[in-house]
């Protein structure tokens, strides 16, 4: 079946859009990356689809693509959003020699054609604002430390130092104000609760991997391998005839979920005896510190989301290692 394909390069401040049907002659327009754009983009790219099924594809591009997804989507079109790395290398291997804003866009609309990617589906907007507030409590976070740490310092000038204090006061506050957030958005929806609940009882997990889990739409994922690789935590093997490098982790995927996973990984390894018995395996088979952890990272990512979906399903849950005893992971739960 012939289809029309609208695939706009999204950049800050405009959507450079190629229109692509079959073999013919491509058609680009320029629009803004605004609400005025959004509409005007999508009824161009109908006025010139020749009635055929008009579906849009374009780049993940850190925020900037969110506002055009989210409006196709909730306008009924057929939108994807895809990995920018398969992008490129579809570009080099379809020899697209230059690199700016309208051949970009005539990619995007190659891959689209050649392999028709699925249908992005975008968070409700308790997942979405439950996922920008994780992301500022690690923010919070990652300045508290730096504070502090200027703090060590023995010697600065006392307006420094009063400065740093004032500046830790105010980060305390907004640190507070936060997780008051995050228990309002968790409390408003059941299934998120659901989700946070049980996987924070993962000994390891801690209450950053259960917050991760319920920003997530569990049952996108069709089985647990298909989660690490959303995270870009699955194998990637390096080999050729004799020639057998090294098996490192695709990283295709989201990097802060990544790193967080992995540093809840060294707390499981430690904590954790299932875990932990993992970790000592790997190593004594040979692998190094990094890659064991790695590996156990991607381990604890499948059982949350095994978990998690349980939990949902009101099925029976098995924790591996026992139910954790901490308080401090209980810290956005509904009952407290």
């Amino acid at each position: 079946m012939l289809l029309a394909f609208a695939c706009p390069d999204v950049s800050k401040d405009s959507l450079d859009c190629c229109l692509l049907i079959g073999k013919e002659k491509p058609k680009y327009r320029r629009f803004g990356n605004d609400d005025k754009g959004y509409v005007a983009m999508r009824s161009w790219a109908h006025a010139h689809s020749e009635g055929l099924e008009l579906r849009f594809c374009m780049e993940a591009t850190g925020c900037y693509h969110l506002g055009v997804a989210t409006y196709l989507s909730e306008s009924g079109e057929y939108v994807s959003v895809e990995n920018p790395r398969r992008i490129k290398h579809f570009a080099i291997a379809a020899n697209l020699k230059n690199k700016n804003d309208k051949v970009d866009s005539y990619g995007i609309a190659r891959y689209a054609q050649a392999l028709s990617p699925r249908r992005w589906v975008p968070k409700d907007e308790v997942r979405k604002e439950l996922d920008a507030q994780r992301l500022r409590l690690k923010q919070l976070s990652e300045d508290m430390r730096r504070e502090t740490n200027r703090l060590e310092n023995k010697h600065l000038p006392e307006l420094v130092s009063s400065q740093i204090l004032a500046h830790i006061a105010f980060l305390e506050s907004q640190t507070r104000q936060v997780e008051s957030r995050v228990r309002e958005l968790l409390a408003s929806c059941e299934s998120a609760r659901c989700v946070y609940e049980a996987v924070v009882k993962i000994t390891g997990a801690g209450p950053e991997t259960a917050l991760l889990m319920a920003s997530l739409d569990i049952e996108q994922f069709e089985s647990a391998k298909a989660v690490p690789v959303f995270f870009g935590m699955n194998p990637r093997q390096c080999q050729s005839g004799k020639y057998a490098g090294m098996t490192r982790l695709s990283k295709a995927g989201d990097a802060m979920g990544r790193a967080l996973l992995t540093s809840a990984a060294q707390s499981a390894s430690r904590h954790n005896e299932v875990f932990r018995n993992l970790f000592e395996r790997l190593i004594a088979r040979g692998l190094k510190r990094k890659q064991a952890i790695a590996a156990v990272a991607r381990k604890l990512l499948m059982v949350a989301w095994g978990v998690a979906r349980a939990a949902l399903r009101n099925q029976p849950i098995y924790y591996p290692g026992g139910i954790t005893p901490s308080r401090q992971a209980k810290k956005y739960c509904h009952s407290t």
